[in-house]
């Protein structure tokens, strides 16, 4: 028997981090949403310490993520073999409930470069005519990275990104990345606390003449109040830090959204991902 649910001005399908960003945008323009997701609840209990140190519910077994029956991906050679199903995820784990993958990254939070959003342009401008094969599809990005920026800039004040800027509206700052496109800002906040074995990394490759920088990091290093107004706080732990997801900033208190609760569609409120710190 079919079921029928009062009328919504939008349905968002999967609430990561683009999802439920949207999400928050629209139900503060006023319009009624209404998010789907596959996968169970979770609450901010689910990720108090030290739950989320749990090595062998959450690295061995893998307690966040799909499972490959839910998934299937086949895969085969060439085409005279037969697709068969991958009964077992290697590297690509998808995640399982509402976060999606925001609920289990380790928070590196690079931006694209410039280069990388205009590669066509870039080859045609370093290399020499015939460099690029004629059947090759690469091309350019639809929009720039310029174009871009300021969204970069809001998203890293979103997640708390701590790291050290190298370029400054085109001014270059010691110790940041140097290779970067132009910032508007610096960083939300400063990098991760250094640790032995980052310090010994850091040394050798300026050494080396090398340009080695801290990675940009959701992790936060410090108490940040983000522009929804998510108080994100770091870990006691120098092992451990903790961020905010996708399914944190969904349950701003002042802009709820409407979140369907079945077997296939839940919500959650909180997650936590844990990373080592370093360069």
């Amino acid at each position: 028997m079919s079921i029928t649910q009062p009328d919504v001005d939008v349905v968002i399908i999967g609430l990561g981090w683009t999802g439920s960003i949207m999400g928050l945008e629209m139900t503060s323009a006023g319009l009624n949403v209404l998010a789907l997701e596959r996968g169970a609840d979770r609450s901010k209990e689910d990720f108090l310490y030290p739950k989320p140190a749990d090595e062998l519910k959450y690295g061995v077994r893998l307690k966040m993520m799909q499972r490959p029956r839910q998934s299937t991906v086949t895969i085969r050679r060439n085409r005279q073999e037969q697709a068969i199903p991958q009964r077992h995820w290697t590297t690509f784990h998808p995640g399982d409930g509402v976060g999606g993958a925001g609920s289990h990254w380790t928070g590196v939070l690079y931006r694209a470069t410039p280069n990388e959003l205009a590669l066509k342009s870039f080859a045609d401008r370093t290399f020499s005519p015939g460099f690029l094969p004629e059947d090759m599809t690469i091309q350019d990005y639809g929009v720039s990275y310029e174009e871009l920026e300021p969204h970069y800039d809001f998203f890293e004040k979103v997640a708390g990104l701590s790291g050290q800027a190298g370029n400054i509206q085109g001014e270059m700052i010691e110790g940041g990345n140097p290779f970067e496109g132009p910032r508007k800002n610096p960083f939300p906040l400063p990098p991760l606390p250094r640790t032995l074995t980052d310090t010994l990394f850091t040394k050798a490759t300026q050494a080396l003449g090398w340009h080695p920088y801290p990675y940009p990091s959701a992790n936060v290093s410090g108490a940040w109040t983000n522009p929804y107004g998510m108080q994100l706080v770091p870990a006691t732990s120098a092992a451990f830090a903790a961020t905010t997801d996708a399914s944190t900033i969904l349950r701003h208190p002042h802009r709820p959204a409407r979140l369907m609760h079945s077997s296939n569609a839940r919500t959650s409120r909180i997650g936590r991902a844990v990373k080592s710190h370093g360069s």
